[in-house]
C-alpha cells in the first residue's frame, strides 16, 4: 500500500471519529430538557412491571409495537433507573450506533467522500436526533434495520459466495428489527423484490434466499402475528391503577380494565370475535387520498429535508417569513439534491437503494390511504439514511467545486438552525409535566380532588410523582382522590351523567377540583368545564404548557377567597 493511499484511509477514520463524537454528543445534550410525552410515559407504563410476564401483559393491553425493545427498556431501567436521561439513552446510544453503520453501508457502494459526508449528516440530523432523545424504539429500529441491509447487500452482491455468516447475521437482525417495529416488514417485501428483480436478470440465489426468508418467517413473521392479534383482541387501555407499596418502594400498577369494544369483553366466543374483526373492517374501510397524498408529498420531505418534526399547524413561535424564506428553502435544497444524486447513481446501485428507500414509504402511504392506524412521519424513518445516502450522492457529484464548497456551509447552518429549534423551542411538541406536576403537588391540600381528563393525563402526572421524591413524599402525605376521565372509551359522558355520586366530594367544605386535561377535544373540555362552573369558581388557569396540556383548579364558593 503507498504512503499516499494510507494517509488517505487514516485521514478517513479520523473524520469518522469526529463525526461520531459530534453526533454522540448532539444526542444526549438536553437530552432530559424536556418531560417525557406520553408515548414516552406508555413505554414507562409497560417497563415498569416487576416481571417479564408483567411487561409482556402490559403490551398486550397499551402498545400496538412488537415487545423486544419494551423488554430490552425494562431490563435498563431495572440497573440504571427510571429517571428521563436513564429512560432516553438507550435510544440515544442506537442512535449513535447508526452513524457508523451508515458509513459502512456507503463505503461498500460509492466512496469514502460519499460515506462520510452521508454519515455527517446522519449525525447531525434534527430529525433523527429528535427520536435519539425519546424513550421509543424508532432509533432502535433504524439501526437494526439498517444492519441488516448492510448483510443483504453483502448476500445481493456475493450471491453463493456470501458466507454463512452472512447469510446468519441477516436472518438474526432482520428478526430482530421485525420485533422492534413491525413496519420492518416492509424492508422484507423491498428486499424481495429486488431479489425477485436479480432472479429474473441472472437466475441465481433464489433458492438460498427462499431458505432465508423461510428461517424469518418461521422465527419472526408468525409468532409476531400472533402476538399482533392479541394486542388487537385485548383492546387499548393506556394508564395506572394507582401507587402502590412494594419491597422498591412506591409503583405504579397498570390499569387492567379493557376498554369497551375491546374483544376480549366478547363473550359469544370465537365468531363472534371474527364478525367483530370483519365490522371494523368494513367499518375502516375507506380511501383518504387527500390525506395520504399531504403525508407523502410533503410531511415526509418537509420532516426529512428540514430536519423538523411535521407539526399539523405552524407552532405559535415561528414566523412565517423565517418559514418561507428559510425552512422552505432549506426542503428544497436537500430534496434537490436527493433527486440529483438518485440521477447520478448508477443502475445497479441505483434500484435496491430506491426499492429500499421507496417501499416503508409506500407501505406508510397505503396505511394512511386505507385509514387502518394513525401513521406520522416518525414511522418513515427507517428511510431517512438512504435520503442522505442519495443527498450525499447528489453533493459529491456535482461538477464545479464551488458549488460543493458553497452548498455544504449553508447546509450545515440550516441544520444548526434546526436543531436550535427542536433543542430550546418547547412549542414544537412535548408538554411540560415535570412543572405541572411539581405544581399541583407543591400546592396541593388535604381534601384537595383531581380529575385527570384526556388521554393518558393520569400515566403522564403519576410518572413524575414517583420520579421526584419530594413529590412522593407530598402524594403520599396528602392522599389525594382521583377520579379518571378519559375520552377515548367514552368515560366523559358516563363522568357527567353521574357526578352525583362524586358531587358530595367535590363541593365538600374546604375542598378544591383541580382539573388536568391531556389530548381532549375542545368540545368535551368545555362540556366538563360548562359543567364544573356551575357549581365552582374558575381560580387558576395556565395552558402555557405545550400543544395539549391545561391546567385548571376550580374552588368551592363557599371556602373561595379574594
Amino acid at each position: 500500500m503507498s504512503r499516499n493511499r494510507m494517509v488517505q484511509k487514516l485521514d478517513v477514520k479520523l473524520w469518522l471519529i469526529a463525526i461520531c463524537i459530534v453526533g454522540f454528543l448532539l444526542r444526549v445534550l438536553y437530552i432530559s430538557h424536556d418531560s417525557l410525552w406520553f408515548d414516552e410515559v406508555a413505554s414507562f407504563v409497560s417497563v415498569r412491571q416487576s416481571t417479564l410476564a408483567g411487561v409482556i401483559e402490559t403490551i398486550y393491553r397499551t402498545e400496538r409495537t412488537p415487545p423486544f425493545y419494551l423488554v430490552l427498556l425494562h431490563l435498563w431501567i431495572r440497573q440504571f433507573g427510571f429517571s428521563e436521561f436513564s429512560m432516553r439513552l438507550p435510544s440515544a446510544l442506537f442512535g449513535f450506533l447508526t452513524i457508523p453503520v451508515m458509513y459502512v453501508l456507503v463505503r461498500d457502494l460509492f466512496d469514502g467522500k460519499v460515506a462520510i459526508l452521508s454519515s455527517l449528516f446522519l449525525a447531525v440530523s434534527p430529525f433523527h436526533i429528535w427520536y435519539s432523545q425519546e424513550a421509543r424504539s424508532f432509533t432502535m429500529a433504524v439501526f437494526l434495520n439498517l444492519l441488516s441491509i448492510v448483510f443483504f447487500l453483502k448476500i445481493l452482491r456475493l450471491g453463493h459466495r456470501s458466507s454463512w455468516v452472512n447469510r446468519l447475521s441477516y436472518v438474526l437482525l432482520t428478526c430482530l428489527a421485525l420485533y422492534t417495529n413491525y413496519l420492518a416488514l416492509f424492508t422484507i417485501v423491498a428486499e424481495n423484490i429486488i431479489v425477485s428483480y436479480a432472479w429474473l436478470r441472472t437466475k441465481t440465489i433464489l433458492h438460498r434466499w427462499i431458505a432465508l426468508q423461510l428461517f424469518v418467517t418461521l422465527l419472526s413473521v408468525i409468532p409476531l402475528s400472533f402476538f399482533l392479534t392479541r394486542q388487537v383482541f385485548t383492546g387499548y387501555e393506556m394508564g395506572y391503577s394507582g401507587l402502590v407499596e412494594s419491597e422498591g418502594g412506591m409503583v405504579a400498577q397498570s390499569a387492567t380494565a379493557e376498554s369497551p369494544g375491546a374483544l376480549d369483553n366478547q363473550t359469544e366466543g370465537t365468531s363472534s370475535k371474527i364478525a367483530y374483526v370483519f365490522s371494523l373492517i368494513r367499518e375502516r374501510f375507506k380511501l383518504d387520498l387527500e390525506n395520504s397524498l399531504k403525508f407523502s408529498l410533503i410531511h415526509v420531505p418537509y420532516s426529512f429535508g428540514s430536519g423538523l418534526k411535521y407539526v399539523n399547524r405552524l407552532p405559535y413561535s415561528w414566523s412565517r417569513p423565517f418559514v418561507y424564506f428559510f425552512i422552505v428553502p432549506s426542503v428544497l435544497l436537500f430534496v434537490s439534491l436527493f433527486f440529483y444524486g438518485v440521477w447520478t447513481t448508477r443502475r445497479d446501485f441505483l434500484l435496491p437503494l430506491a426499492t429500499l428507500f421507496l417501499v416503508p414509504i409506500i407501505g406508510a402511504f397505503l396505511i394512511v390511504l386505507l385509514d387502518l392506524r394513525p401513521i406520522y412521519t416518525r414511522h418513515t424513518i427507517q428511510s431517512l439514511p438512504l435520503f442522505y445516502v442519495f443527498a450525499a450522492r447528489g453533493l459529491c457529484s456535482l461538477q464545479h467545486p464551488k458549488a460543493r464548497f458553497v452548498l455544504l456551509p449553508v447546509l450545515i447552518v440550516s441544520v444548526v438552525v434546526s436543531l436550535a429549534i427542536n433543542y430550546f423551542d418547547k412549542k414544537v411538541d412535548k408538554d411540560d409535566w415535570r412543572y405541572i406536576t411539581s405544581y399541583v403537588l407543591r400546592d396541593l391540600k388535604p381534601g384537595d380532588f383531581i380529575i385527570f381528563h384526556g388521554e393518558f393525563s393520569d400515566s403522564s402526572f403519576y410518572y413524575y410523582v414517583l420520579l421526584n421524591p419530594d413529590n412522593k413524599i407530598k402524594w403520599k402525605a396528602e392522599n389525594p382522590d382521583a377520579i379518571t376521565v378519559r375520552t377515548r372509551d367514552g368515560s366523559l359522558n358516563y363522568f357527567l351523567d353521574n357526578v352525583e355520586s362524586v358531587y358530595d366530594s367535590l363541593l365538600a367544605e374546604e375542598e378544591r377540583v383541580w382539573v388536568i386535561t391531556y389530548y381532549a377535544k375542545e368540545e368535551e373540555s368545555y362540556c366538563l368545564r360548562s359543567r364544573l362552573e356551575t357549581d365552582l369558581v374558575l381560580r387558576h388557569r395556565n395552558s402555557n404548557l405545550g400543544r395539549n396540556l391545561l391546567l385548571e383548579l376550580y374552588e368551592n364558593p363557599r371556602t373561595y377567597r379574594e
